[in-house]
């Protein structure tokens, strides 16, 4: 019966990404994707074996854009699956524009071969809120909802995922389609030292991205380096228990085409509280992000 509700979102995720073409614009950007993750993909609610609730926000200093997002999600016994609940505000100086939305996920969970890998398809929806203030004094506000959809499966090492944004397709929402993979390795099990690799690929039309990154954590401290192709090189420090998460990443980039500056830089803070309320009733043990 697990097999034939598998077989059933497979079928109609490839359905969905076959319908994948090039729109227009583009999404709010993290550069620490995976505390940021059911905005990554909706089909990661629920992995932790806690709630996990987070912050994130993040400040362009040549133009002062910035996002904020606040979210919590768990994995919830009698639904078989996790939950999410996140709001976000993006503000754009260069086109004086607001978006704000709110965004619920679900994502069931099956869990195969003796509990040694799990898979999750994961559905979201959200109700978006754009203004937009012009020259001349006036302003548009308009609303709309919008489906998101994806696919995420893990071992207790190592995970991936693939992600179809903007379902609904809106004038200012284009497709958007995200890959991430990754891992955490150690010597042992209760090991203090984990290094983690992992990748996300994003697209959009007129626009693609691919970041490269590893990351390691010693004991509570984290430090990673990440690359994004053609845009920024990224720098991770950190500090994490099983309670508490804190992140600092600093983006610098390049000259670029669309800038009077020989570069930019970006800081983004991400706070993530683990709260150990029920473990998830399951053998596997699930993965917990760095």
């Amino acid at each position: 019966m697990t097999k034939i509700i598998i077989k059933q979102y497979f079928i109609l995720f490839l359905f969905l990404i076959c319908s994948f073409h090039e729109t227009k614009a583009q999404d709010s950007d993290f550069s620490q994707n995976l505390c940021t993750r059911t905005y990554l993909n909706p089909a990661i609610a629920g992995t932790d074996s806690t709630l996990v609730i987070s912050s994130a926000f993040r400040i362009n200093d040549i133009t002062f854009d910035n996002n904020i997002r606040l979210a919590l999600d768990q994995y919830v016994p009698f639904l078989k699956g996790g939950v999410g609940v996140e709001v976000m505000n993006q503000y754009d100086d260069s086109y004086n524009s607001n978006t704000s939305n709110v965004n619920l996920s679900y994502a069931p969970h099956f869990e195969l071969f003796h509990h040694q890998l799990t898979i999750q398809p994961g559905f979201s929806g959200a109700y978006f809120k754009h203004s937009y203030s012009y020259f001349d004094g006036t302003n548009t506000t308009y609303s709309y909802a919008d489906l998101n959809s994806g696919v995420f499966m893990y071992t207790n090492k190592i995970y991936g995922g693939i992600a179809l944004k903007h379902l609904t397709h809106a004038d200012d929402l284009p497709y958007h389609l995200t890959i991430n993979a990754g891992g955490n390795f150690s010597k042992a099990a209760n090991s203090d030292f984990v290094i983690s690799p992992n990748l996300v690929f994003q697209k959009e039309i007129g626009h693609s991205e691919l970041q490269l990154g590893i990351t390691s954590k010693l004991k509570w401290f984290i430090l990673g380096l990440n690359y994004r192709t053609g845009d920024a090189v990224i720098l991770n420090l950190g500090f994490q228990n099983r309670f508490l998460k804190v992140g600092y990443s600093f983006d610098f980039r390049g000259e670029t085409n669309d800038s009077y500056y020989a570069y930019t830089y970006s800081h983004e803070l991400q706070l993530m509280f683990f709260v150990h309320y029920q473990k998830k009733p399951c053998k596997i043990k699930t993965i917990r992000f760095i």
